[in-house]
């Protein structure tokens, strides 16, 4: 019999091999209590710059803070994704690193825009949405809901043609260039809707008629 302590790792279906005089087993067949595994993070707390209303341009803090995740050291780096649901289009946060072992990650946001994305934190090396089509409960993962928010898009000036006296037949002659931030990056298709309205009259009343225009994002976040 030989008796270890355990060292600090990460992963599940782990072998064990045993070095005696300079010679090394096999590794122990993968079955049964031969194999050893390490317990799956869980993460308590995100929270950051990006978390709350984060710049759609990305690039801001965002922390994970939890149990059981991996040691500081050589081992493979977190993977933190993020977006409306594990099996749909998710963000990759950048850099992310073990800052305080077992307890904390950090890294920084992707581009991109939403609000109330969840958190995925795969470990061991491998990211299970993209081996398990969107399963991360089958490997050591971790998830927490309604974690991060980009800011809401703000408006602060038009201009081109389409303006100040438009046709009223509409058209790409009379173009608009809305100009602002947070509009997320070129090709991201989350433009949802841009409309044309007049203010309302009193606090609480409708708009009245109201114009949609169908746009894309030219200059990322801000046109």
């Amino acid at each position: 019999v030989v008796a270890c302590d355990a060292p600090a790792g990460q992963g599940v279906g782990l072998r064990v091999a045993v070095e005696v005089g300079g010679q090394l087993s096999p590794l122990a067949a993968d079955a049964g209590s031969t194999t050893l595994s390490f317990t799956p993070p869980t993460v308590t707390e995100v929270s950051g710059q990006g978390a709350v209303q984060g710049s759609t341009a990305g690039d801001e803090d965002l922390v994970l803070v939890g149990t059981n995740f991996p040691p500081v050291g050589d081992l493979p780096d977190p993977v933190v994704r993020f977006g409306p649901s594990p099996s749909g289009d998710v963000y990759v946060a950048q850099g992310c690193r073990v800052t305080v072992s077992g307890a904390r990650i950090e890294c920084t946001t992707a581009e991109g825009v939403g609000a109330e994305l969840g958190v995925w934190l795969a470990v061991d090396g491998v990211d299970p949405l993209a081996a398990w089509g969107g399963a991360p409960a089958a490997l050591p993962a971790a998830s927490f809901p309604k974690a991060v928010s980009y800011h809401p898009p703000v408006v602060t000036g038009y201009e081109g043609p389409g303006a100040s006296e438009a046709s009223t037949v509409g058209g790409a002659d009379w173009y608009v260039d809305v100009t602002g931030r947070n509009f997320g990056p070129v090709g991201h298709g989350a433009v949802d809707s841009v409309t044309y309205a007049k203010p309302a009259i009193a606090a609480g009343t409708e708009p009245g008629v109201i114009f949609e225009a169908a746009c894309t994002v030219r200059d990322a976040h801000t046109r």
